[in-house]
């Protein structure tokens, strides 16, 4: 009989134990596994984070890639200068990718992001200037970023005095006063984008394009020139005969990139070339003879 009571006594404890565990953990919360939760903890396949060095700037969209926005105007003020770049390092569908010294590397292109509206991807582009400012097809690309970062040199000078990276221009807003005899016409940044380039007289890898001045005279209406008068940002250039004479030299303008246009004064010398009359921010080109 006391052998069966305590049978029964085990018995009964047993169930309640059972059943109070069993209310335990209906009471507990179920683990949260929302499609917010899995997209907060990784990056959108349409989006790309901007860093400087380990320092996060930006989370960029496509909308705020439409424009087809230069890299070095998404970064802080103390990160725009080119020369100061010693890497641009990123995540795209190809995976990690590295341009290395990409001023010294690759020359007058310019680095900027654009939009694939078709497949919802970001990519990273090495533009020609004038391409960039058409919207044109990139010299290198990098496509479907998730990650772009920025590599800075730090605690030093080098690369401080590189032209790109400080008030960039809108080459859309670029307006050359051409003054000629009897004649004055403004030739807008899009005409000059739609005009045909040539390669500068000393590049040989057909990079370094630009206009030469008769082109842009030629543009104008005016056919010949003997003595120009060239107005920059802060200098005038006075160019006299000989430095028209296309068996002597040849007059030379590009869009730099900074976004505005830059003159030089390509000169033969035996078998090469010597450069003079360097003159930045060309806007008004006036025919004296």
């Amino acid at each position: 009989m006391q052998r069966q009571l305590i049978h029964t006594m085990y018995a009964l404890l047993t169930a309640l134990s059972l059943g109070a565990c069993k209310e335990k953990k209906a009471s507990e919360p179920p683990a949260t596994t929302s499609a917010s939760t899995a997209a907060a903890a990784s990056p959108a396949k349409d989006a790309v984070t901007l860093f400087v060095n380990a320092e996060k700037v930006t989370d960029l969209d496509l909308a705020k890639v439409g424009a087809w926005p230069r890299l070095d105007s998404l970064l802080p003020a103390t990160a725009r200068r080119y020369g100061t770049w010693t890497a641009i390092t990123g995540i795209g569908t190809a995976g990690a990718f590295e341009l290395k010294k990409p001023g010294a590397t690759y020359g007058a292109l310019v680095p900027a992001l654009y939009p694939d509206p078709a497949t919802k991807q970001i990519h990273l582009g090495l533009f020609d200037p004038v391409d960039l400012a058409n919207k044109g097809a990139p010299k290198v690309h990098h496509d479907g970023l998730t990650e772009l970062r920025v590599m800075l040199e730090v605690n030093t000078d080098r690369g401080q005095n590189d032209h790109m990276g400080g008030e960039v221009a809108d080459p859309a807003t670029i307006k050359i006063a051409i003054e000629g005899p009897g004649t004055t016409t403004e030739l807008t940044g899009p005409q000059l984008l739609a005009l045909p380039r040539q390669a500068a007289p000393d590049d040989s890898s057909g990079e370094q394009k630009g206009w030469t001045l008769m082109s842009i005279l030629a543009a104008a209406n005016i056919k010949q020139a003997k003595r120009v008068l060239l107005t920059g940002e802060e200098l005038n250039l006075t160019l006299e005969e000989a430095d028209l004479d296309p068996k002597l030299a040849v007059p030379f303008i590009k869009l730099n990139r900074q976004g505005s246009l830059r003159f030089r004064t390509y000169r033969k010398e035996g078998a090469g070339w010597t450069v003079g009359g360097d003159l930045r921010g060309l806007h008004k080109i006036q025919v004296l003879k």
